[in-house]
C-alpha cells in the first residue's frame, strides 16, 4: 500500500512538472512526459508518444486560453504553423507505426539535444 502511495506521488509530482514546463514555455511538456511515461508507467517507446499527444492537448489547449487572454498572440502565424502542423503529425504518425522503436528514441533524443543546443546559442 505504501509503494502504491508513493508510485502515486511521484506520478503526480511528474505531471505537474509537465504541465508547469508546458505553461511556462509554451510547450516542451513533451520532451518530459515521455520519459516519465516509460519509466513510471512502464509504457513502450512507441505508446509513450502516441500517449503524450493525447496528455499535452488539453495541457495545450488551456496553456493557449491563457496565453490568448494575456499575451498579444499572431493568428496568422498560428493558422500558418497550425496547417503545417497538422500535415506533419500526420506524415510522423503513419511513419511512427512503422519504425523501430530504437530508431524513435535515438531521433527523440536528437531533436531534445538539438533544441536544447539551439536554446545556448
Amino acid at each position: 500500500m505504501k509503494k502504491e502511495k508513493y508510485k502515486l506521488l511521484k506520478v503526480i509530482l511528474c505531471a505537474s512538472a509537465i504541465g508547469i514546463v508546458n505553461g511556462l514555455l509554451g510547450g516542451g511538456g513533451g520532451m518530459l512526459c515521455v520519459p516519465a511515461l516509460i519509466s513510471l508507467g512502464k509504457l513502450s517507446t512507441k505508446t509513450a508518444h502516441a500517449t503524450t499527444v493525447f496528455i499535452m492537448l488539453p495541457i495545450s489547449i488551456i496553456s493557449a486560453i491563457v496565453y490568448s487572454t494575456k499575451i498579444s498572440i499572431d493568428i496568422n502565424i498560428i493558422i500558418l504553423v497550425t496547417f503545417g502542423s497538422i500535415i506533419g503529425g500526420m506524415i510522423g504518425t503513419k511513419f511512427l507505426k512503422n519504425i523501430n522503436s530504437i530508431v524513435i528514441e535515438y531521433i527523440f533524443t536528437a531533436v531534445i539535444l538539438f533544441a536544447g543546443i539551439r536554446m545556448i546559442f
